[in-house]
This record gives C-alpha cells, sequence and structure tokens, in this order.
C-alpha cells in the first residue's frame, strides 16, 4: 500500500537524528562553528537549496493527487508509520536503502540561494581537509525539505575555545554555544541547530582533537548527521516562534 512520501521521508529523517553517532551525539545547539588551516576564516557559497516543502503524491486506497514528490520512487513500495513499527529490526536497511538512492539523485544542487560558512581556529590543525564538502552533501539530499538560508560552521580546538566564543557573539550567535563539544581540556564532540531568533541560521560548532582521527565517523557521516539536526528543526521556521525547541520536544517525543 502507498502512503504520504513525505510523511515516510521526515520519519527516515527522525530516524537518522534519533540515532545519532557514536560518543559525538549532537543536542541540537544554536550556534555555529570554527575550523580552519590557518587564522583566516574560510567563507564558501554553496550552490543553492530550495526553502520549501515540495507538495506530494499522496496514494492512498487508489486514490492520487496530480502532484508529485521530487526523489517518489515509482517502483518503490513504501510502507506506513504503523507498518515501520511493525518492521523496526529492518528500518535500518530500509532507510539505508532509500539513503542510497535519494543521495544519488540528489547529488545536483538545484538552487543558489544557501550559504555555507567554515570558520576554523587560529591554532587548529584540521586532520580532515573535506569539511564543506560533506556540509554541502548532507544539505543536498534533504535538498526538497525547508533548510535555513544559511550554514556557519565552527572547527576548533580547546585552546582556540576562546576564539570560538568571540566569533560566535561577534557573528550574531550565542558564544556560550562554543563550549557545547568541549570538556576536560578537549573539544571532541559537535553540535548543530538553528538559531533561535530570526532569521534562524543554521550552526554548529565541532571540536577538534588529534585523538579523534583514528574514527571513521569523523571523516564525514559526522557533518551530514549535524546538518540534520539544523533541517530537522528548519521544518518549523515560519511554523514556530522558537523553531529549534519545538524541534527539541518533538524529536524527544520520537525517541
Amino acid at each position: 500500500m502507498y502512503y504520504n512520501m513525505r510523511k515516510i521521508l521526515l520519519f527516515v529523517l527522525l530516524f537518522l537524528v534519533a540515532c545519532g553517532g557514536a560518543e559525538v551525539e549532537s543536542t541540537i545547539s544554536q550556534d555555529s562553528f570554527d575550523n580552519s588551516d590557518d587564522d583566516t576564516t574560510t567563507t564558501t557559497v554553496r550552490d543553492s537549496t530550495t526553502t520549501t516543502v515540495r507538495e506530494t503524491t499522496t496514494i492512498v486506497s487508489g486514490t492520487t493527487s496530480d502532484t508529485k514528490l521530487k526523489n517518489k520512487c515509482d517502483d518503490c513500495e513504501y510502507l506506513s508509520i504503523s507498518d515501520l513499527i511493525s518492521n523496526l529490526d529492518n528500518v535500518p536497511k530500509f532507510a539505508w536503502n532509500d539513503y542510497q538512492r535519494i543521495a544519488i539523485e540528489n547529488n545536483v544542487f538545484e538552487n543558489n540561494s544557501f550559504e555555507i560558512i567554515l570558520n576554523v581556529g587560529p591554532s587548529t590543525n584540521l586532520y580532515f581537509e573535506d569539511n564543506e564538502k560533506y556540509i554541502q552533501k548532507g544539505i543536498n539530499f534533504w535538498q526538497y525539505f525547508n533548510l535555513p538560508e544559511k550554514y556557519y560552521a565552527f572547527f576548533y580546538n580547546y585552546d582556540d575555545l576562546d576564539w570560538a566564543t568571540n566569533e560566535l557573539t561577534s557573528t550574531g550567535f550565542e558564544g556560550g554555544m562554543a563550549r557545547a563539544p568541549c570538556r576536560d581540556g578537549i573539544c571532541s564532540g559537535a553540535n548543530s541547530g538553528i538559531y533561535q531568533r530570526p532569521p534562524h541560521f543554521g550552526v554548529g560548532v565541532f571540536g577538534i582533537h588529534s585523538g579523534d582521527s583514528a574514527d571513521n565517523y569523523r571523516y564525514g557521516p559526522l557533518h551530514i548527521h549535524e546538518v540534520t539536526h539544523s533541517v530537522v528543526a528548519s521544518q518549523w521556521i515560519d511554523n514556530s516562534r522558537n523553531p529549534q525547541q519545538s524541534a527539541n520536544v518533538f524529536t524527544l517525543l520520537v525517541k
């Protein structure tokens, strides 16, 4: 039986967020990131993403609407939420297979209004250079959902914590968010979401620690995971006074 594709994609999105990632599980925040190979800030403007949610094709009991959702697969059999709940052991496989298909379909960014802005701490040495590439890859995947206009990412080690605090503040965010991925003299986690005040830009902080360089999760999957947090919260933009808070409540209910 076919069901509304948008609901299924949203379920998969929430599933990915709920799954998290190892010890760097994000707790959706409201600030941006830093990371660079030198003392300067690297700003990258990527291909833009659409900020509107596409209409869906709904097939229930043989009734079909006239509009079609991007990424809908005519040859796929879609399951209802209740079907997924009764097949929890297979949800990872369903999500993985659908992700592979959609990632290929959405490889090209269709809009140029979305901007990625990277900031790297002055004494921070990055062990991974494709940060922007994988942030963009995450945005590409969700490009047919509501997105923030910009995504700020801050990469820094513990020695650059004060720098990160000042950068966040000067950029218009809350400097206190810089401490989110740091503890016991090390910045090793990550945190991402959208800022609580308009225009609700996406923002992520990424702690850089040389000891993490052996963890494959830090080489792309973490970035996609963090961007997904921002996309989840973006679904409440224009529908809630504090989209991030609304997303947090909804995600907790799902978990």
